[in-house]
């Protein structure tokens, strides 16, 4: 990975007090935001800001509102993980400053094995304690962002995704047809609940205390669809991390921890899946030739496309 370009911090921050301690940050690469560490009266800060204006309207908005939500749940409930406390933002999306955290990932993209299997069922508790937390409580957290209206259909990001896999041949009209029919067949299960939105093992942090953190809630909602991040994980982790096994393990210590059987929860979970497979040949064929796992979101897209609910947990 090439190292982040240096970014001086704004000087609206800087105007507040705060002193530039690095301009970049070691692992943290976008070319919508740049990171930097800050201090003030002693004390350390985080701080993410835009650099580019093609940067999502509203992702900063997002990752405040997560921040906020998790911190009002985390007072009235316990949760096995903390969100960064926002100390202040510009209101607009352009910047933020959150607590420092002294930690770092837990496990990165190219993990494999034992590494993973150390956190997945910190993962899944994580799920749950998302999955049990009512829309409504955090709906007022999420002012500003995207997040903050309902979510469209599951389908209305696929004129976007479907041209270039569709060309590449990473995709067959047949699929993308055949997809939406499961769509409109299964959306009825689909319901509106609070999710991170970018549900994936490296946006998890430990600091030094063994504190479990989730970070990044640029994607966030109060309103995605149940089980997003549930399909979002599974996603990456069979796909992208190369671990079918792992994502098959995950998703059964999911249905035995929530109590909720495969033929209960399949329904409302299909068609979220299935919106995720055509996302993912979009992923693979961007990623490519630096990573590739074409074929493994070719079987992924099978496997939903199948209607058996089996495919999502056998081999």
């Amino acid at each position: 990975m090439k190292p982040p370009t240096t970014h001086p911090a704004p000087d609206e921050i800087l105007d507040r007090g705060y002193e530039r301690v690095t301009s970049s940050l070691d692992g943290l690469a976008s070319a919508r935001f740049a990171y930097a560490k800050l201090r003030k009266d002693g004390e350390y800060y985080f701080t993410k800001f835009k650099i580019s204006p093609d940067a999502r309207a509203g992702a900063l908005l997002n990752d405040v509102s997560w921040c906020q939500a998790i911190g009002a749940i985390d007072t009235t409930r316990p949760l096995n993980f903390r969100a960064p406390r926002i100390i202040e933002n510009d209101g607009a999306g352009e910047w933020y400053v959150a607590q420092w955290i002294d930690g770092q990932v837990r496990v990165g993209p190219d993990s494999f094995g034992s590494s993973l299997d150390r956190y997945l069922e910190t993962y899944v508790q994580a799920l749950i304690d998302v999955d049990r937390v009512p829309a409504e409580s955090v709906k007022a957290f999420f002012g500003g962002g995207q997040g903050s209206t309902a979510t469209p259909p599951l389908t209305h990001r696929w004129s976007e995704w479907t041209p270039k896999p569709l060309r590449e041949g990473q995709l067959q009209q047949s699929d993308v047809q055949r997809a939406a029919a499961l769509v409109d067949q299964y959306g009825r299960f689909v319901e509106s609940r609070f999710q991170h939105g970018d549900f994936v093992p490296w946006h998890f942090m430990t600091d030094t205390r063994g504190q479990l953190w989730l970070i990044d809630g640029e994607h966030a909602s109060y309103a995605k669809p149940r089980y997003y991040d549930l399909a979002y994980i599974y996603s990456r982790i069979f796909c992208r991390m190369e671990d079918p096994g792992r994502a098959m393990r995950l998703i059964k210590l999911f249905m035995e921890w929530s109590t909720r059987s495969l033929y209960d929860l399949y329904p409302a979970l299909l068609p979220v899946m299935v919106a995720r497979a055509i996302g993912l040949q979009f992923d693979a064929i961007n990623d490519y030739p630096e990573i590739d796992y074409r074929h493994r979101a070719q079987d992924f897209m099978a496997r939903c496309l199948s209607e058996d609910p089996k495919q999502l947990l056998e081999l």
